[in-house]
Formats: structure tokens, C-alpha cells, sequence
């Protein structure tokens, strides 16, 4: 108590000096840095993939666009001229850029390492949103057929009900997800109770326990690669909505 009563009376005592020091303090903070060149521009393509009641043009509203670079983040709209959705970023600073473009519904695109030197203009590509299912369903229920004698090429599921296009990611891990796998397929087979894949396309070596998980996905094998995961992240998806984990041995 005493010791907390000197320290009071003491910052009471020389309130400049806590003043100068406080100062000091927040001067320390890193600042933003100023870029050599402001006249970078990027420019990009979207397209909504889904049937919409409204005319084409108000599909492309409530687009969020940004980029995020070395001096911050800014945010730009979308455009919408003869058919084509369109963005641009001006006024950039040389650097290296993410731009990310999303919408409510239809998850997240995004483009990484777009480099702006002096005043270029880099084109960062055309973005596909495609519509999430928010009334998709997963299988309860999902098991291992017998394995095939006459056909070792194939491993088979048995899947219980659900409504929606899946997606099958697997990885020798048990913490599998939509990002975090070695291996991704969508479904070999048009017969709703069975899901397919080939021996053949995953990078497992036989005797490996292999994990997996399905997620409804929209339908299109469109993603794009995340460098932070180190993976294809599908947009579509709706991270909380998935199956359970199952596994099984590779053959």
C-alpha cells in the first residue's frame, strides 16, 4: 500500500516528465510507409453464377471488392457495362497486393502476390462467385463398401441422404478440412446413395489411414489457391456445414 501511494505521488509530482515520456512512447508507433509511385492501377472481371429474378445488372450489387497492400487496405466497386461486371483499384502504390472479392451468399475469391511496380496496371483476373446453398444437406451416415475384386482401381462409399452436389476432401490427418487436405474429388458416379474415387488420383501409399470429410459445394469444380493454406479454397462452401469425419485404410 505505501509503495502504491509513493508511485502515485511521484507521477503527481512530475507530470511533464510522464507527459515527455508518454509521448515518446506513441511516436514509437511504426507508421505506415509512403510509396515512391501513386498511379498503380488493377483492374478485374466478376461473374455471379446463379439465377437470379432481378435483372442482370442488380445481380452485381452488395459486391465487396478490396485490396489490401503495404499501405493499408482500400475498397472499390463494381461496374456493370454491355454484359460485363468490372473493378478498378487506382491511385496504388508500388507492391505487392491481395485483392479479395466477395459477396453475402456466395462466399470469397481472392488473388494474391499482384505486384505494382512504378505505375503499372495489373489485371488480377476474372472472380466466379458461385451461389451457396444455405438449405444444403449432408449424409448422416457414410461407409466403406467391400472392396471390389474385379475393380481395385475404385474405393466406394455407401452415403445416407442429403440434397446437394459433395465434395470429398481427404488427408492423412485428422484435422481434415476444406482447407486443410492432400486431396480433393468430387463424385465419379450420377447414383445418389454412392460416392466414388479413384485409387489412382490420391497421393496416399497403401496401408495409410486416410481421413475425410464431405461439404455440399455448388456444383463446380471453381476455386482458387490460397497460399496461406496451401491449398484450392472452393467459394461456394460453407465452412460450417460439413459431414462427420470418417477413414478408412488405403488398399
Amino acid at each position: 500500500m505505501n509503495q502504491l501511494f509513493i508511485r502515485l505521488r511521484y507521477l503527481n509530482k512530475y507530470p511533464i516528465i510522464v507527459g515527455i515520456f508518454l509521448t515518446l512512447l506513441i511516436s514509437c508507433k511504426k507508421e505506415t510507409p509512403e510509396p515512391l509511385y501513386t498511379k498503380g492501377v488493377i483492374t478485374g472481371r466478376v461473374n455471379i453464377n446463379a439465377f437470379e429474378s432481378d435483372n442482370e445488372e442488380n445481380k452485381y450489387s452488395d459486391i465487396v471488392v478490396k485490396a489490401y497492400g503495404p499501405y493499408g487496405e482500400k475498397s472499390t466497386s463494381v461496374s456493370y457495362e454491355n454484359y460485363y461486371a468490372s473493378f478498378k483499384f487506382e491511385g496504388l502504390g508500388n507492391g505487392t497486393y491481395r485483392v479479395s472479392v466477395s459477396k453475402k451468399g456466395y462466399g470469397t475469391v481472392e488473388a494474391y502476390s499482384l505486384k505494382i511496380f512504378e505505375n503499372d496496371t495489373v489485371y488480377a483476373g476474372y472472380f466466379d462467385l458461385y451461389k451457396q446453398n444455405p438449405y444444403a444437406t449432408v449424409p448422416l451416415s457414410i461407409m466403406q463398401d467391400e472392396p471390389d475384386s474385379q475393380n481395385k482401381s475404385i474405393i466406394s462409399f455407401t452415403i445416407g441422404e442429403h440434397n446437394s452436389p459433395l465434395v470429398m476432401f481427404l488427408s492423412s490427418r485428422p484435422d481434415v478440412a476444406y482447407n486443410k487436405y492432400q486431396s480433393v474429388h468430387v463424385n465419379m458416379t450420377s447414383d445418389n446413395t454412392k460416392f466414388l474415387i479413384y485409387v489412382n488420383r490420391m497421393p496416399f501409399i497403401t496401408g495409410t489411414k486416410v481421413y475425410c470429410i464431405l461439404y455440399p459445394y455448388a456444383g463446380e469444380y471453381y476455386g482458387y489457391f490460397n497460399p496461406k493454406y496451401g491449398v484450392k479454397i472452393f467459394s461456394s462452401i460453407i465452412p460450417s456445414k460439413h459431414s462427420t469425419v470418417f477413414s478408412f485404410i488405403m488398399p
